[in-house]
């Protein structure tokens, strides 16, 4: 089983004053793939990575989104703190609030 060794936040305020504005992974593991998209509330995609340093700054199409609810799906290639390789897929909700 992979080991929990990153974290996924449930909510980021990016309200450009340098404290949780983008929606992105912490931890030590090293990240050597992932593919990560988040989605609106009604499904539509509205961001998409396969940068293992991606960060969210509640935009898309160059827009601010609204307050809210967003669902995510990342999928993730990494090297646990045991040197071993693991790939593991998340999906959850994060909260979006100005």
């Amino acid at each position: 089983e992979a080991p929990d060794c990153f974290f996924i936040p449930s909510a980021f305020s990016p309200n450009g004053d340098g404290r949780n504005d983008y929606f992105r992974l912490y931890g030590p593991c090293q990240v050597q793939e992932v593919e990560a998209r988040i989605f609106g509330r009604w499904g539509g995609l509205l961001f998409e990575s396969t940068d293992p340093g991606f960060r969210w700054d509640g935009t898309a199409g160059g827009k601010a989104v609204s307050n809210g609810l967003y669902v995510y799906a990342i999928r993730l290639v990494f090297v646990g703190e045991d040197k071993r390789v693991y790939e593991r897929e998340e999906k959850g909700a994060v909260v979006l609030l100005r």
